[in-house]
């Protein structure tokens, strides 16, 4: 037995051409009768009011990033350049250093936000803690994203298992 059909309308065909019940479906099947919508396009609630889901999300972006020092090589070198840029001139903001090391494999985009964040909060928290805002900012950006196009192209409900989704990767 093969499906052939949209996901509207999947039908049943059969691929030898016989019109009997193959075994294991249920009994009152009839074959080209269009599945029950009920069983092939199951939906998953998400019990969760929009303001509380959205909580939830913006919480999941924010823990864990203050309050610690910088934890991995990587972690220490993003700072590194994050503070060049923050306390250097023009030319640290354009090319990625630390301590006037080029570090031609990591673009600026993410640093000149971690430096904003230094040079903006810097006063107020630790600097490697408000260079680590730029990284609560791309997360909520990417959560945003995708469920935004996941929305538009599925349907609310699906908008927010796609945040789920990405939240449980």
């Amino acid at each position: 037995m093969r499906w052939r059909g949209a996901a509207a309308a999947l039908v049943r065909v059969p691929s030898s051409g016989s019109p009997g019940i193959p075994p294991g479906m249920p009994p009152g099947a009839a074959l080209g009768a269009p599945l029950d919508p009920a069983l092939s396009h199951r939906r998953i609630p998400v019990p969760l009011p929009s303001p509380w889901f959205w909580a939830l999300a913006i919480l999941y972006a924010l823990l864990g990033l203050a309050g610690h020092d910088p934890w991995k090589t990587d972690d220490a070198i993003g700072f590194g350049i994050a503070w060049s840029m923050a306390q250097g001139s023009l030319a640290d903001w354009l090319i990625p250093n630390v301590a006037g090391q080029m570090v031609p494999e990591e673009g600026p985009l993410a640093f000149w936000l971690a430096a904003l964040w230094i040079q903006a909060l810097g006063s107020i928290l630790h600097a490697h803690d408000a260079a680590r805002l730029a990284t609560a900012v791309w997360s909520l950006t990417a959560i945003y994203a995708a469920y935004r196009a996941a929305r538009a192209a599925f349907g609310e409900s699906e908008g927010r298992l796609a945040v789920l989704a990405l939240l449980a990767c």
